[in-house]
């Protein structure tokens, strides 16, 4: 079924079926993507090639947004002018009960940090753990709720916390190729509005 899912979703990329037929060429785009673990295990070079984009990946696995925080370096984007953020986090934050508010008052904080807060947000909102994993518990949903009450927030994928029950998750909490190609298609289609 993941393989199925994955091969539609390709289909249009790789045909031009759905495009306007324009032959206009779209302006090349450059997108930082932030976040943790799942936004590392993605293959972004799908991407790239779907939008004709240039992806900069400043993820790190396992982080609280505190810890990006901390640990970000302004040094790994020095001079790049972006186009649009691609964010996908929450993982370790449910994982150690953050408070929603906090949470988010965080996040922003963090775009600012990184100057990229006038610039569009993509976003994937947070996966859920797989059941009777060490990282699962109820906190995955208040998460997943105020990302999606965010109005400047461009929710572009909000189905990961499905993933274990379609099969697309390779542990208890990271994504599958197939799984990430789902939430790279919705970035890919939300991406084209910006």
């Amino acid at each position: 079924m993941a393989r199925l899912i994955a091969v539609l979703l390709l289909i249009p990329h790789l045909t031009g079926c759905g495009s306007d037929g324009s032959s206009d060429e779209p302006a090349h785009k450059t997108y930082l993507v932030a976040g943790q673990s799942n936004a590392l295990v993605c293959n972004w070079a799908v991407f790239e090639y779907w939008a004709k984009a240039t992806v900069i990946n400043i993820a790190l696995g396992g982080r609280s947004i505190d810890s990006l925080i901390s640990m970000f370096d302004p040094e790994s984007i020095k001079g790049i002018d972006f186009d649009a953020v691609i964010f996908i986090h929450g993982e370790s934050d449910s994982i150690e009960y953050t408070h929603p508010p906090y949470y988010i008052e965080r996040v922003n904080y963090y775009r600012e940090l990184i100057g990229v807060d006038n610039l569009p947000f993509i976003v994937s909102t947070v996966g859920q753990a797989a059941a009777g994993s060490f990282y699962q518990n109820n906190h995955y949903p208040l998460i997943r709720a105020a990302q999606r009450e965010q109005e400047n927030w461009i929710i572009a994928y909000d189905d990961a916390w499905q993933f274990e029950e379609w099969g697309l998750l390779i542990d208890d909490i990271h994504f599958s190729r197939e799984g990430c190609e789902l939430i790279m298609d919705g970035i890919y289609n939300a991406s084209k509005n910006i």
